[in-house]
């Protein structure tokens, strides 16, 4: 059996609470005919029914009638939601049949000091007591009562069969062992003690008694436990003892709630004046998306989320989706907002929305135009007027600061060539030549190694291992090092250095280019660009067609000679009763008949596929760069797919784990012609849907319409 959802878990636990809410408990009425029963229930709501009687609905018609596109939906979720139905009475059935059992037996438990004389016990049903009655075929939540009318004693004197009448007035007679005490009932309860009560039994076994039966002074025997689940005693007014397997049951109850409500629904999107507001008790991170627009929020369990689309989405009802990742699985709720009033959802104060939209506020958008208008008209005065005006002291200015700047580049240019020819008297020797070019290499040396180890710090972690191999008394040992990197679309390098007795080996540079997703395609359908055409003929009663029965034996598949036009293109006839007579340019009194077609003609010779993606295979692009001492540097671009490695000089790359943030476009559905692709709103039906492209191209298609017609005279 299929592990049932959180729905099915719900509806399953409220059925199992119905049959333990609906047990008899007692009887409550003052004539002896009344069985109105009490039930748990009827503390809650008096004399509710419990049962939900189904009924099939599903049509046996091997021919059945067209319906339209919405009635075959409507059609198909209402026999799901049937088949939902009986998956959920299959499993409260089978409950049933266990937990009747098991409580019939705990109130026979209440006896259980009585089950040692096995078929009688040692008192008697009492006449007018309400009994429960065992009978295995009454339906779930049903529950037989009767009372005791007569005691049918046998030849020993033991009471082993009752007379009883139900609540239908009917008598009948049952034996001691199928009656049951209900769990509530009337009588004094015996507080003596298990010791007063022996030293009573003790005290009574001398006096005579001419009712008594005489038994055999036998070895008192051992109880017995029977696997049959009737007893021998059908009436005490001792307490019973709780039984550890009814506890074991509730606690399993109470256990399977607690799990319910923790995983009810913990996320819900509700529609605001302002946008959408997401309440979500997960401390993840939610990808919140309102059409085209979307955000990443570090979501608050405090705290909701509100999100505020732009004002030109909002204009008519938008779909805001949110989705989050919880231990590997994505999750995704959906929602439709209504449509908001777009001057509201304007939040901006200064903007170019609020200019061009001058009925939401008149005032501003004024304003806000003449205050452009001002800055403009300022900034041409400022450049033509202004600089005219003051153009001489301008002048002035410019060219005071030009001789500054002159003199003190005279006064730098003496400087320097005052120094040069002060080192040309002095004397260079070779050592401090050799000085200075070793000093110019090591920061040249020190440069080229800042520019190529400067990476970001990444999650590293580490693993050595080492192989030796003996031969011929020679042991060679392989050491292998394996450095597990965590790149991500922030952090896109990684640096690594090999060193060997505090020796540089090699520099190793990963660089993250980017990620790949290669669709895996699964076609649904094929299709063309059609246009629908409707062909229609009269014909009179006794003329062509319109012939025995008439429009009763026209369907959708029927090709009519009238209407030949449209016989070789996919579509459907249909047949309306027409008028007839001489009215109508008929000779015989009796009605006639329309014939039309509605018909697909394909608009050119395409064939498109609408197909999604049932797989996306990842394929991330890397550059590596290999610096040595004896080759020097060694470019690599290589493009790596999840756990196949890709080997380098003196590395090995292998692309272990690739994480793809929630991506709404990878859930689509896409139309592509072989050249273009697009995406496919699932809302879109074509007219045809044709299985290959081969059925395609010979219009061997089903045929899909919302057209209704009607007949129309003229």
């Amino acid at each position: 059996m299929p592990i049932p959802t959180v729905d099915e878990l719900a509806t399953f636990l409220t059925e199992i609470e119905a049959c333990l809410n609906s047990r008899p408990l007692t009887y409550q009425g003052a004539e002896l005919e009344e069985f109105n029963i009490l039930r748990p229930i009827d503390f809650l709501q008096k004399e509710i029914v419990l049962s939900l009687p189904k009924a099939l609905t599903q049509s046996q018609d091997s021919d059945p009638n067209y319906l339209l596109p919405q009635e075959v939906q409507a059609l198909k979720t209402q026999r799901e939601a049937e088949k939902a139905l009986e998956n959920s009475q299959r499993r409260v059935e089978k409950f049933w049949k266990i937990w009747k059992n098991q409580y019939l037996t705990n109130l026979r438990e209440k006896h259980k000091k009585c089950i040692g004389s096995k078929r009688s016990g040692q008192e008697t049903p009492k006449v007018g007591s309400v009994v429960l009655i065992t009978d295995p075929v009454l339906p779930r939540n049903e529950w037989r009562l009767g009372r005791i009318t007569k005691l049918l004693s046998g030849t020993d004197g033991q009471v082993r069969e009752v007379e009883l009448v139900t609540s239908t007035k009917r008598k009948m007679h049952r034996p001691v062992n199928l009656l049951v005490p209900l769990e509530l009932e009337e009588g004094e309860t015996d507080s003596s003690t298990p010791q007063e009560q022996k030293e009573l039994h003790d005290s009574t076994q001398d006096i005579p008694s001419a009712h008594k039966n005489v038994r055999y002074d036998l070895r008192s025997k051992n109880p017995v436990q029977y696997t049959e689940t009737v007893t021998t005693k059908a009436f005490t007014t001792a307490k019973p003892k709780p039984s550890k397997y009814w506890f074991l049951f509730h606690l399993m109850i109470l256990f399977m709630q607690f799990n319910l409500g923790n995983s009810a629904a913990e996320t819900k999107i509700l529609c605001g004046e302002n946008g959408a507001i997401v309440n979500s008790s997960k401390n993840a991170s939610l990808e919140i998306c309102a059409e085209t627009y979307c955000v990443m929020r570090n979501n608050d369990a405090t705290n909701p989320q509100v999100i505020r689309p732009p004002a030109e989405m909002t204009l008519h009802d938008y779909l805001v989706t949110v989705k989050w990742s919880d231990e590997g699985h994505l999750y995704t709720i959906q929602t439709r907002c209504p449509a908001l009033d777009f001057c509201k959802n304007i939040d901006c104060t200064i903007c170019a929305r609020l200019l061009f939209n001058p009925e939401c506020w008149p005032k501003g958008a004024i304003f806000m135009l003449a205050f452009l208008l001002y800055i403009f008209a300022t900034t041409m005065y400022s450049l033509f007027c202004i600089a005219s005006l003051i153009g001489k002291t301008l002048r002035i200015i410019i060219g005071i600061t030009a001789k500054i700047f002159t003199v003190i580049l005279r006064k730098m240019a003496k400087c320097i060539s005052y120094a040069l020819r002060k080192n040309r008297r002095r004397q260079t020797t070779r050592a401090m030549r050799i000085a200075a070019a070793l000093a110019l290499m090591t920061i040249l040396i020190k440069q080229e190694k800042i520019g190529v180890l400067s990476c970001q710090e990444i999650d590293v972690l580490e693993h050595h291992s080492t192989s030796c191999v003996i031969s011929r008394e020679k042991e060679t040992c392989k050491t292998s090092i394996t450095e597990v990197l965590k790149l991500n679309s922030f952090k896109q390098e990684a640096c690594l250095r090999l060193v060997k007795n505090s020796s540089l080996v090699a520099n190793v540079k990963i660089r993250w280019h980017g990620l790949r997703l290669t669709c895996a395609k699964e076609t649904e359908f094929f299709t063309r660009a059609t246009k629908l055409s409707v062909i229609d003929s009269k014909r009179c009663p006794h003329m062509g067609s319109c012939t025995g029965a008439k429009c009763a034996v026209i369907n959708e598949s029927t090709l009519l000679p009238e209407l030949r036009q449209g016989n070789q293109y996919p579509g459907r006839t249909g047949c309306l009763e027409s008028c007839g007579g001489l009215g109508c340019d008929c000779f015989y009194p009796s009605s006639g008949c329309l014939f039309y077609r509605v018909y697909a003609t394909p608009q050119n010779s395409e064939i498109y596929e609408v197909f999604r993606c049932a797989q996306w295979k990842e394929e991330v692009k890397m550059e590596v760069l290999v610096e040595e001492l004896r080759l020097g540097k060694r470019k690599f671009v290589i493009s790596t797919i999840p756990n196949i490695p890709v080997t380098l000089p003196m590395v090995k790359i292998t692309l272990t784990l690739c994480t793809i943030p929630p991506t709404p476009i990878t859930t689509y559905e896409f139309v592509t012609n072989g050249a273009e692709t697009a995406l496919w709103p699932k809302e879109i039906e074509p007219n045809l849907r044709c299985e290959t492209r081969e059925k395609a191209i010979a219009l061997n298609c089903s045929f899909i319409d919302n057209c209704r017609c009607e007949g129309a005279e003229n």
